[in-house]
């Protein structure tokens, strides 16, 4: 992504977030930063992507209320070895179906709780972190995001999703990451963007020297609104970009629970 690009939409990522006490929407209760400059906001797709095995017809229909569809859903992944969204775990034998967990709590400021869901008893490559929503006119499970199983909630709506590798520039001190931001219309998470950075102790050789002009001895690259992430930025220019999205960075900590029948059980009597 070329900086020009980056710079152009000040204007326009302010205005946009003067709006931000909706439930979704970026929280308000920290100041912007006065100067630095931001990155063009994402804009919502006009349709949300679901998954192949919701195409395919995979996801359940459960009667009842949202505890009873997410207790469903969760006993059939106990005992059938079926992810909620229909597609077949294909467990390995070495690994502990409690080695996944999964939380029910409202991530998304919408009133309702959500089904999170971090699966990890498969292989690294394929170990997976879920937000599923449920909607109480048609019973069915919906799909709001699939991504790594490292995620970070926000009260602002947004979800940090840690890569599970670090194949991007070097830097001791950052992750990789993808940054969504929920869209209450779709009722979805959408990607803004992924984040890699260099630091200058990691590599000395090379650094982009005239990029770090705040002199933190780092700098980053923002892949964003579909673009390419080769332009280093300097530490504003990031964190500009950033706090459209999270804001003051006010986390949600779900009560992360083993699938467990016993686990399980207690959502229908919480």
């Amino acid at each position: 992504m070329k900086k020009s690009a980056l710079f152009a939409a000040l204007g326009l990522v302010l205005a946009l977030t003067a709006c931000a006490g909706e439930p979704g929407g970026p929280g308000a209760s920290t100041p912007a930063p006065e100067s630095a400059p931001a990155v063009s906001p994402t804009p919502a797709p006009e349709s949300a992507s679901p998954s192949p095995a919701a195409e395919a017809g995979g996801l359940m229909r459960v009667n009842g209320g949202s505890r009873e569809a997410f207790a469903a859903v969760l006993d059939r992944m106990l005992q059938e070895h079926i992810l909620p969204d229909g597609t077949p775990m294909g467990l390995p034998g070495e690994y502990d179906m409690a080695d996944n967990r999964f939380a029910v709590c409202d991530v998304d400021g919408d009133g309702e709780r959500e089904l999170i869901l971090i699966y990890e008893s498969t292989m690294v490559a394929g170990r997976r972190g879920y937000v599923f929503s449920w909607n109480g006119e048609t019973g069915e499970l919906g799909v709001q995001l699939e991504t790594s199983p490292e995620l970070t909630f926000y009260e602002s709506g947004a979800v940090q999703s840690d890569s599970q590798h670090n194949q991007q520039l070097i830097s001791r001190d950052f992750w990789p990451y993808a940054l969504y931001r929920y869209d209450k219309y779709l009722d979805v998470y959408v990607e803004v963007g992924s984040v890699h950075a260099w630091g200058r102790e990691a590599l000395e050789n090379g650094y982009p020297e005239e990029a770090d002009k705040s002199g933190t001895g780092f700098v980053y690259y923002i892949a964003a609104n579909g673009g390419d992430s080769d332009e280093p930025l300097d530490a504003s220019v990031y964190q500009a970009w950033r706090y459209v999205y999270v804001r003051d960075s006010q986390e949600i900590q779900p009560e992360y629970l083993a699938l467990t029948e016993e686990n399980i059980q207690s959502i229908l009597e919480g």
